[in-house]
């Protein structure tokens, strides 16, 4: 397993790189093979490819959905600037934990059935996305169909701190908000000046706001991006805003949240206006 593991995460994967992402799939094709496996691919238009591998199993019944993705967050040279290692029987490496070493698991727990009866007691289907780090947009369709054609479904997801087991995730959605303001000199014209900045300050902490832990809903402005130079009053600043939800109707919330932003400052600043 180790070595197999080892292997994986020579092959960096990062979601926004499909190329990448395909060296991973070619690999974990080949091990599906390999294993006797009924390998179809599914060519992605934006994305990496996804994997469906389909053992038949002795039984005829609905089979098992074993779910993985070999996307990464980590950026290609990741690898370079952190080496993997071995330590007090950990390994540690980019992408080792979530989660090409769900993918190791599967396709070793695979290998023990195939070579201790020559196939699996019932059918199993193990399905690689290659879009899970950035939202599985490409991918929900095929997860939804697979998973109502399935009497169980596994996702082979990292455990949380402590080994608890993950049986739901949030759902995730984003939005790019963005002010513009006048720009003018800060010293000569300072007073001519709308400050993009300073009106998008008061959005960010309405938006951080919206966050509600009881609910299981967050809210992170995780990128801003304003100005040109400190002695310019700033015309336009741009945030990205990512949120999580526990619960569909917080998701309703945080989107209608977006969509009716509007200047805080009225006088000071434009009114922002919308990215999807």
């Amino acid at each position: 397993m180790l070595s197999l593991l080892s292997e994986l995460v020579t092959i960096e994967s990062p979601s926004h790189n499909p190329a990448a992402v395909n060296g991973m799939a070619n690999r974990v094709a080949a091990e599906m093979e390999g294993l006797g496996a009924q390998v179809e691919r599914l060519p992605g238009e934006t994305t990496g490819d996804i994997l469906i591998g389909r053992w038949k199993g002795a039984a005829s019944q609905q089979p098992i959905l074993l779910m993985c993705h070999m996307d990464t967050v980590w950026p290609i040279g990741s690898l370079a600037e952190r080496p993997p290692y071995l330590a007090d029987g950990r390994y540690y490496a980019p992408g080792a934990y979530d989660m090409k070493g769900g993918i190791v698991i599967a396709l070793t727990a695979l290998r023990g059935l195939v070579e201790l009866g020559g196939s699996p007691p019932g059918p199993v289907t193990l399905l690689c996305t290659a879009d899970e780090e950035i939202g599985s947009h490409a991918s929900r369709g095929v997860i939804e169909a697979l998973a109502r054609q399935s009497r169980l479904v596994l996702c082979l997801e990292p455990a949380l701190t402590g080994g608890a087991l993950k049986t739901a995730r949030k759902g995730v959605g984003g939005f790019v908000l963005r002010v513009e303001g006048r720009a003018s000199h800060a010293g000569a014209d300072h007073p001519k000046g709308i400050n993009a900045i300073a009106e998008m300050a008061h959005h960010i902490l309405a938006l951080q706001a919206l966050t509600n832990y009881e609910l299981g809903t967050t809210v992170n402005v995780g990128v801003v991006q304003g100005g040109t130079a400190s002695n310019v009053v700033p015309a336009a600043c741009q945030v990205e805003v990512d949120f999580r939800v526990s619960q569909l109707p917080e998701a309703g919330r945080l989107q209608q949240a977006a969509l009716h932003q509007r200047s805080l400052r009225p006088g000071k600043a434009n009114g922002p206006r919308h990215q999807p």
